[in-house]
C-alpha cells in the first residue's frame, strides 16, 4: 500500500482487503486494525470481508473482535455468515456463551444463514461453559437443516461427557459419528474412556478398549 501511494496509485475497498488479509495470515493484528483505521480516515468504502479479516486476525483477542463486530452495526455494514463465526468464536475465548446465543438469534433476525462452522463454533462455546442442553440443542439444529457435524463439533460434545461422566452419552455421540461418516480419532477415544471412568462404569471401559483394538486392527 505505501508504495501504491508512493506512485500516487488510488487504494480501494479490493486493495485494502487485500492487505488485512495478509495481514490477519501473518498474525500482525495491530497492523490489520491500523489499515482498517486508515480505511476510516480516507472515506474508503468497508464491507462485510473488510472486518471478517480484520476480526479474525484478532484471533485470542476477544476484545478487539467483539468490538469489531459492534462497529460493523454502528457503520451500516451487513454482517455474512463469516463475521458471526469469528464473533462466535471470539465467545469461546472469553467464555461468553450468552452473548453467543445472542448473535444466533441475531443471524436469524438478519437471515444470515448458519453455516457448518458457525454451528461447531457455537456447540464448542456452549460445551465449553457447561451448557450441554444448548450445545445438543444446536446438533438437532444442524441435522435439521442437513448439515452434518464434522469432528470438531464432536470433540467439544465429547469433552463435556468426559467433564460430567456421562458415559452413556458419550457411547450414543460415538455410534452418531459413525452415522455420520465421521471417523473416531484417538482424542475421541479418550474422551470416551474418560467418560466412563468419570461416571464409575468399569464394563463400559473394558467395552471401548475392545472397541480401539478392533479399530486399530482393522
Amino acid at each position: 500500500l505505501q508504495d501504491m501511494a508512493d506512485d500516487h496509485t488510488e487504494t480501494n475497498t479490493i486493495t485494502y482487503n487485500a492487505a488485512i488479509s495478509t495481514c490477519e495470515k501473518g498474525g500482525e493484528w495491530s497492523w490489520a486494525l491500523q489499515l482498517l483505521r486508515e480505511m476510516a480516515d480516507g472515506y474508503v468504502e468497508r464491507n462485510a470481508v473488510t472486518y471478517g479479516a480484520a476480526a479474525s486476525a484478532c484471533k485470542g483477542m476477544w476484545i478487539e473482535a467483539l468490538q469489531l463486530f459492534g462497529e460493523m452495526r454502528d457503520v451500516c455494514v451487513e454482517s455474512d455468515s463469516f463475521t458471526y463465526f469469528v464473533a462466535v468464536r471470539a465467545c469461546e475465548v472469553s467464555g461468553a456463551w450468552a452473548l453467543a446465543l445472542q448473535l444466533l438469534r441475531q443471524m436469524a433476525d438478519d437471515s444470515v444463514e448458519r453455516n457448518q462452522g458457525v454451528y461447531t463454533a457455537a456447540i464448542s462455546v456452549f460445551s465449553e461453559a457447561a451448557e450441554w442442553a444448548r450445545a445438543l440443542q444446536l446438533c438437532r439444529d444442524m441435522a435439521g437443516v442437513r448439515l452434518g457435524m464434522d469432528i470438531c463439533s464432536y470433540t467439544s460434545l465429547l469433552g463435556s461427557c468426559r467433564t460430567r461422566g456421562d458415559w452413556v452419552m458419550a457411547l450414543q455421540l460415538v455410534s452418531e459419528m459413525s452415522g455420520d461418516r465421521v471417523e473416531e480419532d484417538i482424542l475421541t477415544w479418550g474422551s470416551v474412556l474418560s467418560s466412563c471412568e468419570m461416571g464409575s462404569n468399569s464394563l463400559c471401559t473394558l467395552d471401548v478398549l475392545n472397541k480401539i483394538a478392533h479399530q486399530w486392527q482393522s
